[in-house]
């Protein structure tokens, strides 16, 4: 159930329009992730942020109405923001490691 709310892709895996509001009062929230544009970095929002707000929102669901469904659906939230840090923990080592095992050698003569 999605109460008649949409989701446009403007740009996959990047850039969204979600329709907030039912008519007449429409409302349209813009949501642009962080990614590289030709190798350069454009800053946006991060899949983390996004689902911290929606374990924020999951917990206050819970509270109002403590069931197994809104009990799972915290617990695979959770878990998700779990496997994304552990993602980008495994990145970051490996950058180091490399950094860490490749010394750059100055050109010779200097």
């Amino acid at each position: 159930m999605d109460n008649g709310h949409q989701i446009q892709v403007i740009k996959p895996g990047i850039e969204y329009l979600l329709d907030t509001s039912d008519k007449p009062a429409k409302g349209v929230l813009h949501v642009v992730f962080c990614h590289k544009d030709n190798g350069v970095f454009k800053h946006g929002i991060t899949s983390e942020v996004i689902l911290k707000m929606l374990i924020d929102r999951q917990k206050h669901l819970f509270d109002k109405d403590p069931s197994t469904d809104n009990s799972r659906a915290l617990l695979f939230l959770t878990q998700a923001l779990q496997s994304i840090n552990n993602r980008n923990y495994l990145k970051m080592k490996r950058r180091d490691d490399y950094k860490a095992t490749n010394i750059s050698v100055p050109p010779a003569g200097q």
